[in-house]
C-alpha cells in the first residue's frame, strides 16, 4: 500500500481543488440556497453537508473494510454482482445501502431523534435529506450512464481506495496514487439541478401542509 508523504499530501489537496473550486463553489451555492429556503442558519447548513460527505465517505469504507459483516455482505451481493447489474439490485442497494447507510440516512434519523427529544435541529434535515438522494442519483448517472473513465472504476479494483468523494479520498490518503483528480464540476451541475428541482418538492409540499 502506498503511503504519501506529509508534501504529496498537501499538494494534492491544492491540486484538487486548483482542478475543482468550480464544484467546490456549487456545492457551496447549493449549501447556501438549502439554508435560505429551510431554516436560514447558514453556517449549520455548510456544517451539516460537510458532515454528511464525510459519513458516505466513512460508511463506504466500513462495508468495505469489515467485509463479513451483514451490511457489507448485501453490499456486495447488490452492488459487485451479476444481480447488481438488475433493476432490483440496483433498487435495493441505492435505497438501502446508499441512501440508509453511506448516503447518510442514518444521520437523518438521528437527528429527527434528537429533535423529537431536545425540540432542536443540530443539522438541517433538509440537506441531509438532498445529499442522501445525490449519492445514488450521481452514482447512477454520472457513474453508469456514461463511458467517460472516472475514479469509482479504479474503486472497483481496489475497494479500499478512492471510495469518494474524491476531497476525503485526498484528505484521509485514500485516493489512488498518481491519478488524476475526479472530475466533481459536471457532478456538481448535476447535483445543482437536482437541487432546484428539490426546492421546488419542499415548496409544494409546504403549501399542502
Amino acid at each position: 500500500m502506498y503511503k504519501y508523504n506529509d508534501n504529496e499530501w498537501i499538494n494534492n489537496i491544492i491540486r484538487y481543488y486548483e482542478f475543482n473550486y468550480a464544484a467546490a463553489g456549487i456545492l457551496f451555492t447549493i449549501s447556501i440556497l438549502l439554508s435560505y429556503y429551510t431554516d436560514k442558519r447558514y453556517i449549520n447548513g455548510l456544517f451539516t453537508l460537510w458532515l454528511s460527505t464525510l459519513v458516505t465517505w466513512y460508511g463506504h469504507y466500513f462495508l468495505h473494510k469489515y467485509p463479513n459483516t451483514s451490511i457489507a455482505k448485501f453490499h456486495n451481493y447488490t452492488h459487485h454482482s451479476k444481480f447488481g447489474k438488475t433493476f432490483l439490485g440496483k433498487f435495493l442497494e441505492y435505497t438501502i445501502n446508499e441512501m440508509f447507510f453511506f448516503g447518510g440516512g442514518i444521520l437523518w434519523i438521528l437527528v429527527l431523534l434528537l429533535h423529537n427529544y431536545s425540540g432542536v435541529y443540530y443539522l438541517n434535515p433538509y440537506i441531509i435529506m438532498w445529499w442522501n438522494i445525490s449519492v445514488p442519483l450521481v452514482h447512477e448517472i454520472y457513474y453508469h450512464q456514461t463511458s467517460k473513465t472516472n475514479i469509482h472504476q479504479l474503486h472497483h479494483k481496489d475497494h479500499l481506495k478512492s471510495l469518494g468523494p474524491d476531497i476525503w479520498d485526498v484528505i484521509l490518503k485514500t485516493k489512488h496514487h498518481d491519478t488524476h483528480m475526479e472530475d466533481e464540476t459536471s457532478i456538481g451541475l448535476i447535483l445543482l439541478i437536482w437541487c432546484i428541482l428539490y426546492l421546488f418538492i419542499i415548496k409544494l409540499f409546504k403549501n399542502t401542509l
